[in-house]
Parts: C-alpha cells; structure tokens; sequence
C-alpha cells in the first residue's frame, strides 16, 4: 500500500490501472495491489485443515440423511449457544477428537462423498447417556449383528406388547440409574462398515417412541438371546448383512424446559478397519494434502511504493 503524489494520479483519484487499485482517503491517493478470487495456492496448514474437515463434514451429512425427512441432527445440540447451528457444533466436538480429526480425505475422495468410519460425536446433551446400557454384538458367520438391551423379563411371542417392553425397559434401566418416561425416543444410530477394503459405510437411524400402553406386537427383529437379553436383529432391521457395526444410542425428550437429548458417540468399533487405517497417519495425510496442493513458504505482497 502507497501514499501517491503524480500528475496521473491526482487528489480525488479512484478506480484501477491494471492490478492497482487507487482510492482517496482523508485527502491522500491511496493505491494497493488487488487480490485476484483465486490467490493461489493455499499454505499447507490451510490444506490440513481441509482435508480433515471433508470427513467430519460428511458424517455430519449422513447423520441429517439417516432421517426419512433428511434431518437427523435436528435436536442433536439443543443446548448450544444462540448463533451457532448444529453443523457448528458438530465440527466443533468431533475437531477435538482426536480419533476423529486425525482421518483424512484426498480431493477425489471428497469429491466422491467419501465417508470415512470414526467416532463421531453425535448429540450433547442434559440427559444421561445410555450408551453403556447398551451392547453390540457383531454379525459372524452363523449369527447376525445384534444390539442387545438390558430387558431379561421379556419372552417374544404373539401376546407379548411393545408397551410390556417398555416397561420392562424401564424397569431395567432404572436398575442401572437411567430411566425412560412415556413419549421419550430412543433413536438408536447405527454405522454400517465393511471391514476389510475400501470404505463402503452407511448409517442408519432406527427409533422408537416410548408408549407404556402400545397393544402393538414385538416385531420379528427383537429376539431373546441364550443368555435371556432381549436384542435387536440389525441385519433384519436394516435390511444389511456381511458388514460391520457401530452404534450411538440417544434419548430424546421433550420438557418445560425445551427438548432434551443424552450424550452420544459412536464407540470405536471401526478403529482397526481397513477403511479407517487406511486414512490415518502421516502417509495418508501427505498424500491428501499433495492432492490439492500447496506452497511451502508464501510471499503476501499488500502494496506497492511510489
């Protein structure tokens, strides 16, 4: 940037000679380089920064899509702060993960929608978690992927209600400190991922309203394990099998106080998968960042001198 004083450019002076722009400011003829849209290259941390936020932007995307309606993560921050939405909130709690911050994506990949298995942080909430009460079991060569529930009391067959496991889910859960009350949501999300080879991950949002007086029969996913849990069939439900399975469970609630949601994350399941290994570590990230470009040691020139 230079103070200007020629017979060109006068007192008064404005517009542009080339790549210069010349203003008048307080009286003195101003004139300053322009900054073209493009400026080149962006700096190898600016790169960084892309590269791991293709994933974490994706995952959020396919959390809002794992609804029919294509929202998802409506109510997933119902506590953050006014001004901030919750894609703001979600790329600020998965950016401190560690796990979660350290994938990246190469430009073709993003390009893609590439997702990426992590452990994404999901909701955060007031209510408590209920992800310990739940366990995973994953799929074998002779049994299917099951979540299994707390619920031991329950018997599936043709007179057995979905309000009578409620209630017995209630019961359980109480025993374990949580509770559930009527209306509540248990939105069960769940990762699918192959374990070997190239990413191929989906996630999907199963949920149940809580109604103590439902008539309603069990549904043919929910089985009786040998052990007397009561568990969901995944493999059934979502219509997937020879794949790999996350989950994150979330309690959902409405109250005086506005809607209300427990702590959730996805567990990390995925973290020895090939899709994971695959886009973690210093190899992975050079690569990625290669694959955008960048500049080593940018010169930023902000004016010129007369």
């Amino acid at each position: 940037m230079a103070h200007i004083k020629s017979i060109v450019v006068g007192k008064g002076s404005y517009g542009s000679i080339g790549d210069v722009t010349v203003r008048t400011v307080g009286g003195s003829v101003i004139a300053s380089q322009k900054i073209g849209r493009k400026g080149g290259l962006s700096t190898l941390n600016q790169v960084l920064h892309q590269v791991r936020l293709a994933n974490v932007m994706r995952g959020y995307t396919e959390l809002n899509l794992s609804a029919p309606n294509g929202r998802g993560m409506y109510q997933a921050f119902p506590d953050r702060p006014e001004g901030l939405t919750n894609a703001n909130m979600f790329m600020r709690y998965n950016y401190a993960k560690p796990e979660v911050y350290a994938l990246t994506q190469t430009k073709e990949e993003a390009a893609r929608d590439l997702l990426v298995p992590a452990p994404f942080v999901v909701t955060r909430g007031t209510l408590p978690s209920i992800g310990s009460l739940f366990t995973l079991v994953q799929e074998t060569e002779t049994t299917p992927a099951y979540i299994v529930t707390p619920v031991t009391s329950i018997t599936p067959g043709p007179q057995t209600t979905m309000g009578s496991f409620y209630e017995a889910l209630s019961e359980a859960l109480e025993a374990l400190g949580a509770e559930i009350r009527q209306g509540d949501t248990l939105t069960m999300f769940v990762m699918s991922y192959k374990p070997t080879g190239a990413p191929a991950t989906k996630i999907f949002a199963p949920q149940l309203v809580v109604d103590l007086a439902s008539e309603e029969t069990l549904p043919s996913y929910m089985e009786r394990l040998s052990d007397g849990h009561l568990a969901f069939d995944l493999s059934e439900l979502l219509g997937v099998s020879g794949f790999d399975f996350d989950f994150a469970p979330v309690l959902g609630r409405n109250s005086v106080n506005g809607y209300q949601v427990s702590n959730s994350e996805f567990t990390d399941n995925m973290l020895t998968s090939d899709a994971y290994l695959d886009h973690y570590g210093s190899e992975k990230e050079l690569e990625a960042a290669l694959s955008y470009g960048y500049r080593d040691d940018p010169f930023l020139q902000q004016g010129f001198s007369f």
